[in-house]
């Protein structure tokens, strides 16, 4: 979805016109694509609605309305920018989905009191290593993670020659051991997701951690490395 400046003619824009839908979020105004959803509802999607389920039925019965007020409190003291570098502000419901979401990722438990600290830090470049003799992938960051980041690696699928490394869908390929400076050989993690590695093809791959400990997640690094013999 594209986000859009709002202006006096479309900033309250809302509904459908042809082809083109505009929307609102607690991200700000944006416009996209008018389709019809196939509802595939494959099984990743299942564990997705039902993870994101289960954390809306904690944040209404089980969390305190304190512990509800400090996750307010935690997201209006976090404001985060847009594309446009405008600030905008999450609810208090969707830091502590968003943070729980994150850990739940990196194989950690639900948290439910706000975290006193929300920071985390971000790799700044990535290096991607490939070694046609061994058939190995592995990846580097300048910036390594603190002893409580988790470095969390997605890939794309293996692309054409010039096909450029933001226009992709990424997926997570594994994550790492909170603290690790790497480099992390992905070779094995990523064969068993996207395939055998085939010469001539790119692959983009992004770096971000997690906060073990609040669920923040860094800005993320990315970078792209063709597969050459």
């Amino acid at each position: 979805m594209a986000k859009i400046l709002p202006s006096a003619a479309i900033g309250a824009a809302r509904g459908s016109v042809g082809t083109v839908v505009f929307t609102q979020s607690a991200y700000g105004a944006g416009i996209r694509q008018k389709v019809i959803p196939s509802q595939p509802n494959t099984s990743a999607q299942q564990q997705t609605k039902a993870g994101a389920a289960s954390l809306s039925r904690a944040w209404g019965q089980i969390l305190t309305p304190s512990q509800r007020q400090d996750w307010s409190a935690l997201a209006l003291a976090h404001p985060r920018l847009d594309v446009f570098s405008q600030t905008v502000h999450l609810t208090g419901m969707q830091l502590y989905l968003g943070s729980n979401q994150a850990l739940k990722k990196v194989g950690l438990p639900r948290i439910d009191d706000a975290p006193l600290t929300y920071s985390c830090g971000t790799p700044n470049t990535v290096t991607l290593t490939w070694n046609d003799l061994t058939k190995t992938l592995s990846v580097g960051v300048s910036t390594v993670p603190a002893a409580t980041e988790v470095p969390v690696i997605w890939a794309s699928r293996q692309l054409s020659m010039g096909t450029k490394a933001k226009k992709v869908g990424l997926v997570v390929i594994n994550y790492q051991t909170a603290g690790d400076p790497g480099p992390w050989d992905i070779s094995f993690d990523y064969q068993a997701k996207k395939g055998v590695f085939i010469e001539y093809r790119a692959i983009t791959v992004r770096v971000q951690y997690t906060d073990n400990t609040s669920g923040c997640q860094g800005l993320a690094a990315i970078n792209q490395v063709l597969l050459t013999p």
